[in-house]
């Protein structure tokens, strides 16, 4: 699943918001095992297992934008709607927070 989230944080903003958000997600959501790894400045790879089933995907910092880009389980595919409301809800509320 591919979505796109539009921000309006600066770059280097736009990457501490994330690294933070990430951070707190895993320490709130122990249960889920999130793991998350930087492969650059501007992409993140997180992995986590919700319901037994893994979940794998990648975020991209982009100007104005993060790209995100999942590979869903067949039991999560039908709510990819929900799924993607939530990461514009979500990610639209931490930005609030760090709008500078």
């Amino acid at each position: 699943m591919k979505h796109t989230v539009k921000h309006p944080l600066a770059p280097e903003r736009a990457r501490q918001m994330l690294t933070s958000l990430l951070d707190t997600y895993r320490d709130h959501y122990k249960d889920y095992d999130l793991k998350t790894e930087w492969k650059d400045d501007d992409t993140a790879t997180v992995d986590m297992c919700i319901s037994g089933r893994d979940i794998k995907g990648e975020v991209k910092i982009c100007d104005g934008s993060y790209e995100v880009d999942m590979e869903l389980p067949l039991f999560f595919r039908p709510f990819k709607g929900r799924i993607r409301k939530g990461l514009d809800e979500e990610i639209e509320r931490w930005c609030e927070q760090w709008a500078e």
